[in-house]
């Protein structure tokens, strides 16, 4: 693993850790924000809650000591996923979440809507601004779901520090 993708699992670490671990709660938080970001209720926001503990049940609830991962841990398991399922689960992940920014269903992320999403994970505007244009490649003030994913895949699977999805949750952790 290189140190520049071992960054970006900590960066994600940090997002969702509270008093240096992950818990399940972690991930139902996040799933969470997700709804909140999407408006979502009822059957929808059930949903999410039940994907976001299956990926806590899936890469980190049976190696968890005492229901929480620290921060190596975390970066441990991640490893162990990055070529199995990672890419993957990317991909589904990634287009969950696209759904949620996306309120109007237009199949485009405008700036403004990703400025919802920076918010939400406590990323500065000006950093949300130049992830965006990083990312929105085929111009237009528009992320479409295809550069969206990819760079959610990206983010996960490349060592490539010049791939825009390095903006993707705001600046990496040293």
């Amino acid at each position: 693993m290189s140190d520049f993708w071992g960054r970006k699992v900590r960066t994600f670490f940090k997002k969702l850790a509270s008093d240096g671990k992950v818990t399940q709660k972690s991930y139902e938080h996040l799933g969470g924000i997700f709804s909140e970001l999407g408006k979502w209720h009822g059957a929808k926001e059930k949903q999410v809650q039940l994907f976001m503990i299956q990926v806590w049940n899936d890469f980190f609830e049976k190696d968890a000591v005492n229901g929480a991962v620290d921060e190596k841990m975390f970066v441990d398991l991640v490893i162990k996923q990055r070529c199995k399922v990672l890419p993957r689960a990317a991909v589904f992940f990634y287009g969950f979440l696209f759904d949620a920014i996306d309120l109007k269903g237009a199949g485009v992320i405008h700036k403004e809507d990703f400025n919802r999403f920076a918010k939400a994970l406590h990323i500065d505007e000006s950093f949300a601004e130049e992830s965006f244009k990083a990312m929105a490649q085929k111009g237009g003030g528009k992320l479409s779901r295809e550069e969206f994913v990819s760079a959610g895949v990206e983010y996960w699977c490349t060592d490539d520090e010049t791939y825009p999805s390095k903006l993707m949750l705001g600046p990496l952790v040293d």
